[in-house]
């Protein structure tokens, strides 16, 4: 009949529709896309180290744990099992693969177009500064030590004896951390961090 004849139309439209639909999404996705990402260049990532604009966070660490040590809450050989391995690059090593013609990185095609170092004020700080009359100095302690604790705790829970019951372990890191807190509310003044990057913007030839 004429209808199941329209129907019939419309299904194939209908499917012709969804799959040109199908076709393009493939063809946008997996070449469009790679010819803009080709010709752009691009801000690839950054490399980060810290430089303590007041106190040096790893000597309050140093000088906290020490204390646990006089204390005999922690022992000597586990103050000197405690080791925070650390590398940043400069300037010149961040350049060096590039100008390598011989390096993995010239080799994939890889060409350095600039590297910008810059200082970051410490972000805690810098809220602390802006909005002290407000703010719950514990409140910005614990945010501030917080962020050290993110990549320093295992280094201290690691560094004590493995024949302390993992609670205890894990009270006595607690407390130096709690040591910390309490000095940046005594002195906030004192205690930031600045953040130091390396903007490596770089671009690739095909």
């Amino acid at each position: 009949s004429v209808l199941s004849i329209c129907f019939l139309l419309l299904l194939s439209f209908i499917y012709y529709v969804i799959l040109y639909y199908m076709i393009y999404t493939i063809f946008f996705f997996f070449f469009k896309q790679k010819t803009a990402y080709e010709m752009l260049r691009s801000l690839v990532g950054s490399e980060m180290c810290i430089r303590d604009s007041k106190r040096s966070m790893y000597d309050t660490f140093q000088q906290l744990w020490r204390g646990m040590v006089t204390e005999a809450r922690i022992t000597e050989e586990e103050f000197l099992a405690t080791n925070l391995c650390m590398y940043y690059r400069n300037q010149d090593e961040v350049k060096a693969p590039f100008l390598d013609p011989e390096s993995t990185v010239s080799k994939t095609g890889l060409k350095l177009v600039s590297v910008e170092t810059k200082l970051v004020p410490c972000p805690y700080h810098e809220n602390w500064v802006t909005n002290r009359q407000e703010m719950d100095l514990a409140a910005h302690a614990h945010d501030q030590v917080t962020t050290m604790r993110t990549w320093s705790n295992s280094t201290f829970l690691t560094a004590l004896d493995e024949a302390r019951p993992m609670e205890e372990r894990v009270a006595l890191v607690e407390d130096m951390f709690n040591r910390f807190k309490a000095l940046v509310i005594e002195n906030p003044e004192e205690y930031a961090m600045e953040y130091v990057h390396h903007y490596i913007v770089m671009e690739k030839e095909w």
